[in-house]
C-alpha cells in the first residue's frame, strides 16, 4: 500500500501537459503574440515578472512553429557572443572577422532562410550605457522583415524603462517605435488558481495555504506554484498519505526559498 500511494504521489507531479491544459490568460495571449509577430514578420515583446510562464509559452510556440529560433542572453554577452549565438541558432558560420561582416553573415543567412527569432532575458543586453546589442538585433530584423524573418524579444518588466530612454547614451528610440505588440503577463487568477488546485486531493485549509504562499498583488506565480505543489506530492509518497494537509503545505513551503 505504501509503495502505490508514493508512485501515486510521484505521478501527480505537473507534467508539461498539465501546465498547457490549464491554457491560462497569460499562456493564450503569449501563444497569441508569437502567432502574430510571426505572421507578420513583425517585433513582439513579452515582459512580466520571474515565473509567469514566460520561456514556457515561447518554448511551447517553438514546437508549432516551423521557423523559431531560441537564444538565451547572459550578462557577460558581447555583441560578437550574440552574433555567434544567432549563427549557430540559425544554422549558419560566422566568418566575418569584423562586427559589420559578421552582421551581415547574419542577415544573408536569413535572407535565404527566414527565421523567427525569440531572445530570451532580453534585458541582459540592455543598459551599461550602450545600445549596440539591441541595434544589431533591430537592424538584423529591418533588413531580413521583408524576406519573412520577425523577432520575439522576451524579458523582465525593466525592459520597458530600458525601451522608454531616449538620451545621448542610450536611446532604444530606434526599436521601440518598430514594436508592432507588446504583452505584459498578469499571473494566475483566482479562477485559474481553482481550475489548477482542482486537479490534486487538497483540503480547504492547505489550498487556502499554498493560495497564500503562490499570490503576490492578488495574482499567483505559476513557477512557485509548480515547485510548491511538487514538493507537496513528494511530501505526500514519504509520509504515505492520500491528501495534501495544511502541514505538508507548510513542510513544503520550508523547503523552498522565499521569492
Amino acid at each position: 500500500m505504501e509503495s502505490v500511494l508514493r508512485q501515486e504521489a510521484m505521478t501527480n507531479r505537473i507534467s508539461k501537459s498539465k501546465i498547457e491544459k490549464l491554457k491560462t490568460e497569460d499562456f493564450i495571449n503569449m501563444l497569441s503574440l508569437c502567432s502574430l509577430t510571426e505572421n507578420t514578420n513583425g517585433i513582439g515583446v513579452i515582459m512580466g515578472d520571474a515565473g509567469t510562464g514566460k520561456t514556457f509559452a515561447v518554448k511551447s510556440f517553438m514546437e508549432t512553429s516551423s521557423k523559431a529560433v531560441y537564444i538565451t542572453a547572459e550578462d557577460i554577452m558581447g555583441f560578437r557572443n550574440l552574433i555567434e549565438s544567432l549563427g549557430d541558432a540559425i544554422g549558419t558560420y560566422i566568418s566575418g572577422s569584423s562586427a559589420w561582416k559578421m552582421e551581415q553573415d547574419i542577415i544573408k543567412s536569413l535572407i535565404w532562410s527566414p527565421k523567427t527569432i525569440i531572445i530570451d532575458e532580453t534585458e541582459k543586453l540592455m543598459g551599461k550605457s550602450s545600445t549596440l546589442k539591441i541595434e544589431i538585433l533591430r537592424r538584423i530584423h529591418d533588413e531580413c522583415s521583408g524576406r519573412g524573418t520577425s523577432l520575439i524579444l522576451v524579458g523582465s518588466l525593466f525592459m520597458e524603462s530600458f525601451l522608454k530612454r531616449k538620451n545621448l547614451k542610450e536611446n532604444y528610440g530606434q526599436i521601440d517605435s518598430r514594436i508592432d505588440y507588446v504583452y505584459k503577463t498578469k499571473g494566475l487568477s483566482g479562477k485559474e488558481f481553482d481550475l489548477f488546485l482542482n486537479e490534486y486531493s487538497i483540503d480547504s485549509k492547505a489550498k487556502a495555504e499554498i493560495i497564500t504562499k503562490v499570490s503576490h498583488d492578488e495574482r499567483g506565480k505559476m513557477r512557485k506554484l509548480i515547485k510548491l505543489l511538487n514538493r507537496c506530492t513528494d511530501i505526500m509518497g514519504f509520509k504515505n498519505s492520500d491528501i495534501i494537509t495544511v502541514d505538508i503545505v507548510r513542510e513544503a513551503g520550508m523547503l523552498m526559498f522565499e521569492e
